[in-house]
C-alpha cells in the first residue's frame, strides 16, 4: 500500500477529495495535472457571477474562456445585466445552460422578453430562480408566444424581490411549488394582472408568500380578482406587513382570497396591520393549522376580542416575531390569546424577550416541549420553569447564568444548542459539567467561544452516556485535540449560522449576507435591513457562495465587467489549458 499515490485511487474517491476543497484550493487544485483539471471541470459544482457595469466588447479573453470551459456551473448571478446580444449571454448559457440549476437576476434591466425566454430555455434543469430589484423596460407586445416559452419543468422555486411583475411572463408554462412576492422599496405603482394571470396557471403552488406590499404601490387583493377560483391548493401562506386599503375593502378580498385554503392551510404567517377579523377567521376556519407565525405586538387588545375567539386545538408551533417590550397591556393579553392555544408544545421567540413575556408564555404553554430563543441570560429565565421542556435551541448567550438553578429547574431538557456565547466563562468547564450531570443529555450543539479541550471531551464522556449528536464549532477544537478525534462533526462558521429561525422556510435554508456597511458601492451586500424589520430568514434568500461545500464561485475582472474589491479574482492566465 505504500507505493499507490492518490492518481492511483478510481476517479469517483478522487472527486469526492477534490469537491471537499476550499475555492483557492480547487483553483491550484485545478492547475496540477489534466486528470485533476477534467475532474474539477467536469465533476466539481462552481458558482458563477457576471457582473455588467459598462457595454461590452465581444472579443474580451474572458468570453473565449467561457465558452470553452468544461467547468458546470450550477449557480449563475447576473448582476446588472442587460439581456442584449452584444454581451454575449446568450451563447454563455447555450454553453452552461443545461449544468444551471439555481439562477439569481440582481439589479438587472430586462429589455426583451423576447431574449430573456431564449436564455431561461437553455437550462432545461433550472430548478430555483431569485428575481431581485429587476426591472423591464419591455413593451406591451414584447411577450413570446407561448410556443417559444421555456417548459422548466424542474423549476419549483420562484422568489420576486422588488422586481417587476412582469417578468413572470417568461415562466408560464413552469409548474411551481413555491412563490414567494416581496416589494416593498418602490414610489410608483406596479401592475398586478400580469401575476394575477401568471397565479391562475400554477395548479402545483402550495406555497404561497406576500411581503411588505403596500397600498400605494401595489394593486393585489385591491379588486376581487384573486377571490376568483385558483387551480391550486395551499398548505403554506404567509402574510406579511400587508397595508391593504380598507374601501374598497381589500382585507375582505384577502379574506375571500384565504377562505379556498383554509381546510388546507398547515403553516401561516401573519405580520401587522391586519384587523382583528382577520385574526377570527384564522382561528375558526383554518382548522388543519399547524403553525403560526405572529407579531407578539399586534395581538388585538380587546377583552370582548378574546371572548370571541374560538379555541384552536390544533396549532402545535408557535412563533413570534417580536415581543412586547415592556409593554404591560399586550403582557396581559397575552395570557389570553395563549388560552386559546391549548396544545402548543413548541415555541420560537426571534426577537430580545423580557422576564415578564417568558413567565406568561411558562404558565400559558404548560406542554411546551421545544423552545427557540434570540437571547438567554440569567435575567430572562429568572423564576421561569418549563416542566415539559426537551430542546432549548439559543441564538446568544450573552450574559452568565446560574446553570446549576436552570437545569434542576428544565431537569427534562435533552437538546441545547447554543449558536453564539459571547464569553467562554458562561460555558466553562464548571458549567458544562454541572449542564452534562444535571440533564440526559441526547444532543449538543455549541457554536464559537467555547474551550473543547481534553477536559470538555472527558466531561463529555463521563457524564454524557446517552450522547447521540455532538456538534462543535471548529474554532473550539485546539489543533492538539483535533488530531486525537475520530468520530465528531465539526462545523465551519457559515453553516453554524444556520438555524431554523422559522419553520416556514425550510425547504430553502439559507440567509441575506450582513453587512454594516452604509456604501452603496457594495451593490447587493449593502443594506443589512433590506428585508427588515423582520429577519431576513423568512425570506430564505441564499445571495452567498458556499466555498465549504465546494460551490465554487468564479469572475472575471474585464474591462466593463467587474466585482466587489471583496472577493477574489481569478488571474486569466491561470485559467488556460497549457500544463
Amino acid at each position: 500500500m505504500s507505493g499507490i499515490e492518490i492518481c492511483d485511487l478510481p476517479n469517483e474517491l478522487i472527486t469526492q477529495i477534490l469537491r471537499n476543497l476550499s475555492q483557492d484550493d480547487l483553483q491550484n487544485a485545478s492547475l496540477t495535472c489534466k486528470l485533476w483539471k477534467n475532474l474539477i471541470e467536469s465533476s466539481c459544482r462552481w458558482s458563477l457571477l457576471l457582473y455588467h457595469n459598462n457595454e461590452v466588447d465581444v472579443d474580451e479573453p474572458w468570453i473565449d474562456f467561457m465558452l470553452s470551459t468544461n467547468r458546470k456551473f450550477d449557480t449563475i448571478k447576473l448582476d446588472m445585466i442587460m439581456f442584449m446580444d452584444k454581451n454575449k449571454t446568450l451563447e454563455i448559457f447555450q454553453k452552461h445552460g443545461p449544468s444551471v440549476v439555481n439562477l439569481h437576476l440582481m439589479g438587472s434591466c430586462i429589455d426583451s422578453f423576447i431574449e430573456l425566454a431564449k436564455v431561461l430555455k437553455c437550462m432545461p434543469n433550472l430548478k430555483h430562480v431569485i428575481v431581485l430589484e429587476t426591472s423591464t423596460t419591455c413593451g406591451v407586445d414584447d411577450v413570446p408566444l407561448l410556443s417559444d416559452l421555456p417548459d422548466l419543468p424542474k423549476l419549483k422555486t420562484l422568489e420576486m424581490l422588488g422586481s417587476e411583475y412582469s417578468i413572470v411572463k417568461c415562466f408560464h408554462k413552469s409548474k411551481l411549488t413555491t412563490m414567494k412576492i416581496f416589494n416593498s422599496y418602490h414610489d410608483y405603482s406596479l401592475n398586478c394582472k400580469p401575476l394575477e394571470e401568471f397565479l391562475k396557471s400554477q395548479e402545483m403552488l402550495t406555497t404561497l408568500a406576500f411581503r411588505s406590499l403596500h397600498q400605494h404601490t401595489s394593486t393585489i387583493f385591491r379588486t376581487k380578482t384573486l377571490n376568483q377560483s385558483m387551480p391550486f391548493n395551499l398548505t403554506h401562506l404567509s402574510l406579511l406587513n400587508l397595508r391593504l386599503q380598507e374601501s374598497p375593502n381589500g382585507y375582505n378580498n384577502m379574506l375571500a382570497f384565504m377562505k379556498p385554503h383554509a381546510k388546507t392551510l398547515k403553516v401561516l404567517e401573519l405580520g401587522r396591520y391586519f384587523p382583528s377579523f382577520v385574526f377570527e377567521f384564522v382561528f375558526a376556519n383554518m382548522t388543519r393549522l399547524e403553525t403560526i407565525t405572529l407579531m407578539m405586538t399586534e395581538i388585538p387588545k380587546d377583552d370582548s376580542f378574546h371572548e370571541r375567539l374560538e379555541e384552536h386545538r390544533n396549532i402545535k408551533n408557535l412563533i413570534f416575531s417580536n415581543s412586547a417590550g415592556y409593554n404591560d397591556e399586550t403582557s396581559h393579553f397575552l395570557g389570553d390569546f395563549l388560552k386559546k392555544l391549548p396544545n402548543v408544545n413548541s415555541l420560537t421567540i426571534r426577537d430580545y424577550c423580557g422576564n415578564r413575556e417568558l413567565r406568561v408564555m411558562a404558565a400559558g404553554i404548560p406542554k411546551l416541549e421545544s423552545l427557540d430563543v434570540y437571547s438567554f441570560n440569567q435575567r430572562l429565565f429568572d423564576g421561569v420553569r418549563f416542566p415539559e421542556l426537551k430542546s432549548l435551541r439559543i441564538h446568544q448567550m450573552d450574559e452568565d447564568i446560574d446553570w446549576e438553578d436552570f437545569t434542576q429547574a428544565n431537569s427534562r431538557l435533552i437538546e441545547l444548542t447554543i449558536n453564539q456565547i459571547f464569553d467562554e466563562e458562561f460555558l466553562n468547564h464548571d458549567n458544562m459539567e454541572i449542564i452534562a450531570t444535571n440533564l440526559n443529555l441526547q444532543c449538543l450543539r455549541l457554536g464559537e467561544s467555547v474551550s473543547a479541550d481534553k477536559r470538555f471531551f472527558e466531561i463529555v464522556r463521563e457524564k454524557c452516556p446517552d450522547l447521540q449528536i455532538l456538534d462543535l464549532h471548529e474554532s473550539n477544537v485546539p489543533d492538539e485535540v483535533m488530531d486525537q478525534l475520530k468520530c465528531v462533526r465539526l462545523c465551519d462558521s457559515n453553516a453554524f449560522e444556520r438555524m431554523e429561525y422559522s419553520r416556514f422556510w425550510n425547504d430553502y435554508d439559507g440567509r441575506l449576507p450582513y453587512d454594516e456597511s452604509d456604501d452603496d458601492d457594495n451593490g447587493w451586500m449593502a443594506g443589512a435591513g433590506m428585508l427588515g424589520p423582520f429577519d431576513p430568514y423568512l425570506m430564505g434568500i441564499d445571495f452567498g457562495y458556499d466555498d465549504v461545500n465546494a460551490d465554487n464561485y468564479e469572475d472575471f475582472n474585464a474591462p466593463g465587467w467587474h466585482v466587489d474589491d471583496d472577493e477574489d479574482l481569478y488571474d486569466l492566465d491561470d485559467l488556460g489549458d497549457e500544463y
